[in-house]
């Protein structure tokens, strides 16, 4: 038995919910990605050993040239040596963060684009197929992306 118009309305409505709150998701763990702060991430990488502090020489020589000249490249509002003289291979390490936080936006964009294609399925279920398919295809849907690897 199919459902009648209120039913389908109120149904379509309910995947729409699932699907916002879905994507509401998504976008925390794409914001997160994008507002991590430069500090934080440098003094993990310093943790782990991704980065490392150049030796003495390096720091007075950048200390020195700072001195003489003036002209220096602040990283940050308190620096007043060039960093990337401190800290080996920095610019490789910005690149190489930086695209990682493009590649988990660019699967949290996929992901997104699943479900919005599974409740668009869904809502032509709720539509055209029967009531019990319906449920059966919204219970699935609520589960929908749950430790699923990104296609």
């Amino acid at each position: 038995m199919g459902m009648t118009v209120p039913q389908k309305k109120y149904f379509i409505k309910r995947i729409d919910e699932v699907l916002m709150a879905k994507v509401s998701e998504l976008n925390k763990q794409r914001l997160h990605q994008d507002s991590s702060s430069d500090l934080n991430d440098f003094q993990e990488a310093l943790a782990r050993g991704v980065l490392t502090l150049e030796g003495i020489e390096q720091i007075q020589a950048a200390c020195i040239k700072y001195f003489t000249s003036k002209s220096f490249y602040s990283f940050g509002l308190s620096s007043a040596i060039p960093i990337e003289k401190v800290v080996k291979d920095l610019d490789l390490w910005f690149k190489s963060r930086d695209m990682a936080r493009d590649d988990i936006n660019l699967k949290l964009s996929h992901e997104e684009t699943r479900l919005r294609e599974e409740a668009t399925r869904i809502q032509d279920v709720a539509m055209f197929g029967n009531e019990q398919e319906a449920h059966e295809a919204l219970r699935q849907f609520e589960n929908f992306g749950t430790n699923q690897e990104g296609s």
